[in-house]
């Protein structure tokens, strides 16, 4: 029997290189390679310690004590909730940019569990991941997998309406009957002696690895985990035995060189004991027959309070390995996850130069004391020495495009911006992804700058869907060079209906610079849905149109600003569809368009007719000039509202006037 495909976590790490080179590893210059780590100090309530200094750390490998070349310590930026738009957690920016990657902040996974019980369970399974994203800060992106392959995983992001989405989209749970333990993996075959939890865990570690200067947290939802055999009862076969074994293993040595700190949940909150208790559980509870006497209900009491012992135990294994919570019986878990979230909000990156005699590639021990009482650190156990050198490569040599669009993080080597925008095709199914970049940055000072770019279009089981590539030369500005050009380039990638990430690479060979940028986008069946709209699309021009909405085409050249000074004429483009591929009668549509400023006051109003004669291939254009002239300095939103026959589509957008 096969065991499981780590289906769920194709798309967190869809080409990431898990094992990304050593030599990515970021690492401080001082005349030696140094190795980054970030370390939590807690204090004996686990609250984080700050304040500490370079001189308070000690640093062992393998015993012995090594100095600490470089010392920064992270205190992450306060979740002022109160100062931001009160649409901002609904309405995400719309454009991306790779400065994430160099950013301190909290790199989180929300692992969904397939013991995840019926009922009760999921609901607070799911409340629980929803108050993990309402702790992230605005540093921190987050993902959403699953041990079980029939649910769409939710690679990194920072748009917090895509992980709400994914944790929404169906019951986490599995069948009510289900044991989590179970040989045959409940019913499942995917997962053969438990196994999918151990290796999706492993795979998850594995992926975040080589990330540096984040603290890393995972938050396992679930009511028990395989990490032994003793849950897997007397029937359990000599197979399983082995395999969890191998499998428990590689566990362990992949979170000692990861770093990832591990809080498992128990969402069954106070568990209460007993089949009485069980209503949901075929054959017990309310329908169980009474005939058993006082002595059988004894035994069946006792072994469900073993059961409950050991998925309990079981849960606290990986956070005690890692420095992580065990959160058990407790009606206060949602309390919980802000307490994880508050101990990880300040840490320290300690750039420690490595022992230069350590045999390369192997394993090397780290240990890390403070002299501070009642205090502890937390950071990964191990790591492994650098191998042989390979060869050197010419300076200006860059990574290869693969490799710039593989990783699990974007390049921030330069700046760039991303815009995506999904308009229907001129004919037959699937949409056409409209790529803006902004490459302003790899402009040169008088000279022109050749660059090649490649764009891949990854899908929800991790596979690439689409690709382009194009050569673009920039040209160096010829004024004030003191003011960075707004570079745009555009390129297109056909794709059917679905959910992507598309990931871009750019590579100046010549100047051997390179950066990539990723961003995710929803590609709406426009073919069949009786009503749809494509993305928003934001352009600039120093004309101003003759009215407040006209319809025009919509190639235009996009920016992906979205902060405009006074007597900027800026216009958002978009288009309407009625089912491109249907064949019933076009009705009017009314769209509603609004601004609203930081407080939820609306700054406009307007509602605009499209009658059945301004659709034209059962499509039309629109355009809404923004007023920015007419309003004060301060973040707005736009908010677009098409309505049609019972139908309705919403379109957002953030901008700024300065």
């Amino acid at each position: 029997m096969r065991r499981v495909g780590q289906t769920a976590l194709l798309l967190l790490i869809s080409a990431s290189a898990i094992a990304q080179q050593e030599a990515d590893q970021p690492s401080f210059r001082s005349g030696v390679e140094l190795l980054q780590l970030d370390v939590a100090v807690l204090d004996g309530q686990r609250r984080p310690v700050r304040g500490l200094t370079a001189d308070e750390f000690t640093v062992l490998e393998n015993g012995v004590r090594r100095p600490i070349r470089s010392f920064v310590a992270v205190d992450m930026p306060a979740r002022t909730q109160a100062q931001q738009p009160v649409w901002a957690k609904d309405a995400a920016p719309d454009v991306a940019t790779n400065q994430i990657a160099k950013d301190e902040g909290r790199l989180v996974i929300l692992l969904m569990d397939r013991s995840i019980p019926y009922l009760g369970g999921t609901v607070q399974a799911q409340k629980i991941a929803l108050a993990a994203v309402d702790q992230l800060g605005p540093q921190d992106v987050a993902a959403v997998i699953s041990t079980s392959g029939a649910y769409r995983p939710q690679t990194f992001t920072a748009d917090r309406t895509r992980l709400v989405r994914a944790i929404n989209q169906r019951d986490w749970s599995s069948e009510s009957s289900l044991a989590p333990w179970s040989i045959d993996g409940g019913g499942d075959p995917r997962c053969f002696c438990g196994l999918c939890v151990l290796e999706t865990l492993t795979t998850a570690s594995d992926a975040v690895r080589n990330i540096p200067r984040r603290r890393k947290l995972l938050l396992f939802i679930g009511r028990g985990i395989v990490i032994n055999l003793a849950p897997l009862g007397p029937n359990a076969s000599p197979g399983c035995e082995h395999d969890v074994k191998a499998a428990r293993e590689k566990l362990f040595e992949s979170l000692a060189v990861s770093n990832l700190t591990i809080h498992s949940i128990d969402p069954r909150d106070l568990a209460n004991v007993g089949d009485h208790t069980q209503a949901s559980v075929s054959g017990t509870g309310l329908d169980r027959p009474a005939n058993g006497g006082p002595q059988t209900r004894l035994q069946a009491l006792q072994g469900a309070r073993n059961d409950l012992l050991r998925t309990q135990q079981s849960l606290a294994v990986l956070p005690e390995r890692t420095g992580g919570r065990t959160v058990v019986n407790t009606n206060a878990s949602l309390e919980k996850v802000a307490e994880i979230f508050e101990e990880s909000n300040a840490y320290y990156v300690l750039g420690v130069e490595r022992d230069p005699s350590a045999k390369p590639s192997t394993r090397r021990s780290v240990t890390i004391e403070v002299a501070r009482r009642n205090v502890r650190a937390h950071a990964q156990r191990h790591f492994l020495a650098p191998g042989p050198d390979p060869a050197v490569r010419p300076a200006k040599e860059t990574p290869s495009t693969p490799d710039a669009l593989s990783a699990l993080l974007p390049d921030a080597g330069k700046p760039l911006a991303l815009h995506l925008a999904a308009f229907a095709k001129p004919d037959g199914e699937g949409g056409s992804v409209r790529i803006t970049l902004n490459a302003a940055a790899f402009v040169r000072d008088a000279a022109s700058a050749a660059l090649d770019i490649s764009a891949i279009a990854v899908d929800q089981a991790g596979v690439t869907q689409g690709s382009a590539k194009q050569m673009s030369t920039l040209i160096g500005p010829t004024g004030d060079k003191t003011r960075t050009p707004l570079v745009t380039i555009p390129t297109y990638l056909d794709l059917r209906p679905g959910d992507y990430e598309i990931r871009v690479a750019v590579v100046d060979r010549a100047a051997g610079a390179s950066a990539s940028v990723f961003a995710q986008i929803l590609v709406p069946n426009f073919a069949a849905e009786r009503l749809s709209l494509s993305d928003l699309v934001v352009e600039a021009s120093p004309a101003t149109p003759p009215s407040d909405t006209t319809t025009v085409a919509v190639d235009a050249t996009a920016t992906t600003e979205r902060a405009f000074g006074r007597g900027a004429q800026v216009r958002a483009v978009f288009q309407i569809y009625q089912g491109t591929e249907r064949t019933d009668a076009i009705v009017p549509v009314t769209t509603r368009v609004r601004v609203v400023d930081s407080r939820g006051a609306v700054a406009r109003d307007q509602s605009i007719v499209f009658a059945a004669a301004d659709f034209h291939a059962r499509r039309t254009d629109c355009r809404i000039n923004l007023p920015i002239n007419g309003l004060p300095a301060g973040d707005y939103l736009l908010e677009i509202i098409a309505t049609a026959g019972g139908e309705h589509q919403t379109r957002k957008l953030r901008f700024a006037v300065q």
